[in-house]
């Protein structure tokens, strides 16, 4: 599986990116085989934003959340992620 973490207009965060990284890990419950697991932070104005994308060979989900806080920002998307994950179980 290969993991890419994107910043945009961001300073890149160790804190940030050990954070998500865990916060997958409680995908593996869905058995999902990703090829491909993109994460984009960016920041508008001073709203901040988060975008993930997870590619498998036949399967493509993407979410996106914003908010003040990016921690929550991202945990959100992550959970709007596992809701589509439930869906196509």
């Amino acid at each position: 599986m290969k993991l890419t973490y994107n910043f945009i207009h961001m300073d890149s965060s160790a804190a940030l990116i050990e954070f998500a990284s865990e916060r997958l890990n409680r995908m593996d419950k869905f058995e999902l085989k990703p090829l491909e697991v993109r994460f984009s932070f960016s920041m508008r104005k001073h709203q901040k934003m988060c975008d993930i994308l997870i590619a498998g060979s036949r399967n493509r989900f993407q979410a996106s959340s914003s908010g003040e806080d990016i921690y929550a920002v991202v945990e959100d998307a992550l959970e709007k992620l596992e809701h589509q994950l439930q869906r196509r179980k």
